[in-house]
C-alpha cells in the first residue's frame, strides 16, 4: 500500500530505505596467497587487525584499553 502511493502520484519509486553495500572485493593487486580459499576475502591490513584486537581484547586489559599485537608478538 505504501509503495502505490509514490507510482500513484506521479513520482518515481525512490527504491529501498536503506541501499545494499555491495561485497567488499581484493584490490586490483592482490595475488592468491592474499585471499581466504573459503571465503575469498582479502587479508586484513595491520592497522584494521590492531583494532580489531584491541576491541576484543578490551575485557582482558586491566587498563581497560585493549592489547595490541605488538604486546601479543612480545608474549613468545
Amino acid at each position: 500500500m505504501l509503495d502505490a502511493a509514490p507510482r500513484a502520484a506521479g513520482r518515481p519509486d525512490p527504491g529501498p530505505a536503506v541501499p545494499r553495500r555491495p561485497a567488499a572485493r581484493p584490490g586490483p593487486y592482490a595475488g592468491a596467497a592474499d585471499l581466504c580459499p573459503d571465503t575469498g576475502r582479502s587479508r586484513l591490513s595491520y592497522e584494521r587487525a590492531e583494532y580489531l584486537f584491541k576491541q576484543a581484547t578490551k575485557v582482558l586489559d586491566p587498563a581497560g584499553s585493549g592489547y595490541t599485537l605488538r604486546q601479543l608478538a612480545a608474549r613468545d
